[in-house]
């Protein structure tokens, strides 16, 4: 029953990666207007949830934290009586720095949108490409749809952006960051009307900022946990299964999925670009080699140029009230 309550937060959802665009702006004095200096600490907490990955290796503990602080679970951590500092957690931090950037757009806008509580347009809260160009919004997660690759977004704020401009443009991503977080917590839920939670596999959608010395991507995750399905293969434990999407340069484009079930692990990764297949095929004796230090069996690695198929979405998980 709550997908008809979604309606805002599909309008306005946007990827994380134009909002850290223009925090990391803000942060390294590009735009002029200088803001509070309780707000530039909380931009910095924001930005610091991006992962350096280009300064420390991406391994599974950090992964698990990421995914565990990524605003997923923040209710329902709060529900079960163990809520986290709002720095601690991406939502949570993203949600702090909306209440402090409300007022500031507020005193700044005119007296008429400051009475009725309405937001300033803009027609900057898009990303941009290097060319100028506005992008296209990333489509809203579903449970039954591919990963979206999001790449770094260029900063849409500029050094000559009026006060309103600024704070206006930061609000705006803000909300659409965190409604994003929000349809991935739907999209995360039981599908309505199947079999017991106990029989049926999970899922879980949820999205990482990557940092590179250029900006930060996101990496969006699709985790899965399905049950055993015969009871041969109940030794083995559940199958988890994690897809996800990249699309940094010099590689382009990326997507992938790893499963595993107790000791077998599976890794197939789709490259656009053939450049980019034929550099990840060099890499697999590596990647094999290492999973065999780590005692993995059965371990098979496929790589292939173009896209994987997407299943045809299930029709019903938004109601199409964008109004």
């Amino acid at each position: 029953m709550a997908g008809p309550l979604l309606g805002p937060a599909l309008a306005r959802q946007d990827s994380l990666a134009p909002l850290l665009a223009n925090l990391r702006a803000v942060a390294n004095g590009a735009v002029a207007l200088t803001l509070p200096r309780p707000l530039l600490a909380l931009a910095d907490r924001v930005l610091a949830r991006a992962l350096p990955v280009e300064r420390k290796a991406l391994t599974g503990p950090v992964l698990q934290a990421a995914v565990q602080t990524s605003g997923l679970f923040l209710e329902a951590n709060r529900a079960q009586g163990a809520p986290a500092p709002p720095q601690a957690d991406l939502k949570g931090a993203l949600q702090t720095l909306r209440d402090h950037l409300l007022p500031l757009v507020l005193s700044a806008s005119s007296p008429e949108a400051g009475r009725a509580g309405s937001l300033p347009a803009s027609s900057t809260a898009s990303a941009q490409t290097p060319g100028g160009d506005v992008t296209a919004k990333p489509t809203p997660p579903r449970r039954d749809g591919a990963p979206v690759p999001q790449p770094i977004a260029e900063p849409t704020l500029s050094a000559g952006d009026k006060p309103l401009t600024v704070v206006g443009t930061l609000l705006e991503q803000t909300q659409a960051a965190i409604d994003r977080i929000t349809l991935s917590q739907y999209a995360s839920l039981p599908a309505e009307g199947t079999r017991p939670e106990a029989q049926q596999g999970q899922r879980w959608l949820t999205e990482i900022p990557l940092a590179f010395h250029n900006g930060a991507a996101m990496l969006p995750l699709q985790i899965e946990r399905e049950p055993p399905r015969r009871e041969v293969d109940a030794a083995a434990g559940p199958l988890w299964r994690v897809r996800f999407a990249l699309d940094v340069e010099p590689l382009g484009p990326l997507q992938g999925v790893v499963t595993l079930q107790g000791r077998s692990v599976g890794i197939t990764l789709w490259a656009e670009r053939e450049d980019t297949s034929r550099l990840l095929r060099g890499a697999s004796p590596g990647l094999e080699a290492a999973l065999a230090d780590a005692r993995f069996e059965n371990r098979s690695i496929d790589i292939h140029t173009g896209q994987p198929r997407i299943a045809q979405p299930t029709a019903g998980q938004f109601l199409d009230r964008m109004s």
